[in-house]
């Protein structure tokens, strides 16, 4: 160990590691739940975890799609989003140009049109 920088000791994993790893390391093990939700009580073992889950009673939403602006609270849902841009959409609505992948969404979307011309 280089200059203390990890003088505590995890008994479940017999590894030498900082203070803040090892109660994490434990906290997760033992089930402990550490960092609880002011808002709606949930408990959870890590900070992070309890700040990702504030934005469900926030509304924050801080990753954006570059294509089409729309966000997300979550980087995952961010990523599999950018995915359905790189899809091919072959059908085109001749009404509004938006563009569907399968031709039955088209077809039902385009029946949408016709309801609000009659």
């Amino acid at each position: 160990m280089q200059g203390g920088d990890h003088p505590h000791s995890c008994d479940i994993y017999n590894k030498a590691l900082s203070q803040n790893t090892v109660k994490n390391y434990q906290s997760i093990d033992t089930g402990e739940r550490r960092y609880d939700c002011d808002v709606c009580s949930k408990s959870f073992n890590r900070k992070d975890n309890l700040k990702v889950h504030q934005r469900i009673h926030s509304g924050e939403r801080p990753y954006n799609c570059d294509v089409c602006n729309k966000s997300f609270g979550h980087k995952s849902v961010l990523i599999e989003h950018l995915n359905l841009h790189s899809i091919e959409h072959k059908y085109s609505c001749p009404v509004c140009n938006k563009s569907f992948r399968q031709k039955s969404n088209l077809r039902k979307h385009e029946h949408k049109h016709s309801e609000k011309h009659t």
